[in-house]
Formats: structure tokens, C-alpha cells, sequence
């Protein structure tokens, strides 16, 4: 039964025209509520990454250090697309996208270096995607 409400779902997703992979997680930390990080997947080989942290309390700096788009050549991940820090002081949360045009096929996968400064304690995180083929 199980099987066949994933395939349902990945079969109205191909419909639709995108599929998309994200990682939720949330932490054991003080102050970091969830972190998560997605790749979506849409026709022509266009992609479009996320990546978001949110905090239970205002922590003096949010944010990410790294966030990349890697593909996959022969077994190695290598960078394709990245975008510079994005840190928010005084917040509460942070979100930044990415996007990329790669070879249908081919897999992809999204990382972050996720950033969190609260009361003098920085706690770091480092989500990723499962690799996903860029759609045709």
C-alpha cells in the first residue's frame, strides 16, 4: 500500500511538472526550531534550489555560509551554481533560493552550510538533498 501511494505521488508530480526533493529537520538546539533545504526539479532541465532556518528566539546572526547545486560526474559531486552568504542580523529566520539549468539526466543535489548565532553561541548545520535527474 505503501508503494503504491509513493508512486501515485511521484506519478502527479511528473504530471504537474516538477518533482521536487527537500530535507526538514528539526534540531535539539536551544534555539533553531527547523532548518530545511529543497531542490526542485521542472522541465528543460531547470532546477531551483531553497534553503531556510528558523529560530524560536531572535539570534543576533541567521543564515547560510554555503549553498551550492552539485552534480554528479563520474562519482564525484562537483559545484555547478552557488550563491554567497546570506546573513540576517537581529532575525528570526532566513530563506535564499538558487537556480540552475542542467543537462536532463544528469543528477543533481542542493547543500547549505546553515549559520545560527544566538547569545554568543554559534551552532552550525549542514543540510542536503538526495540526488534527483534533471527532468527532460
Amino acid at each position: 500500500m505503501k508503494t503504491k501511494a509513493i508512486a501515485l505521488l511521484c506519478a502527479v508530480c511528473c504530471l504537474i511538472g516538477m518533482t521536487s526533493v527537500t530535507t526538514a529537520l528539526a534540531d535539539a538546539s536551544p534555539v533553531i526550531r527547523t532548518y530545511s533545504i529543497s531542490l526542485d526539479m521542472y522541465a528543460g532541465g531547470f532546477m531551483e534550489a531553497g534553503v531556510s532556518v528558523t529560530c524560536d528566539e531572535q539570534a543576533s546572526t541567521v543564515g547560510f555560509t554555503t549553498f551550492v547545486i552539485e552534480e554528479l560526474r563520474n562519482g564525484s559531486w562537483v559545484v555547478v551554481a552557488s550563491k554567497a552568504s546570506n546573513l540576517k542580523s537581529d532575525a528570526y529566520s532566513n530563506y535564499d533560493s538558487l537556480t540552475y539549468t542542467g543537462t536532463p539526466g544528469v543528477s543533481y543535489r542542493a547543500r547549505a552550510t546553515v549559520k545560527v548565532v544566538y547569545q554568543g553561541t554559534t551552532e552550525w548545520r549542514y543540510p542536503q538533498t538526495a540526488s534527483k535527474a534533471a527532468r527532460a
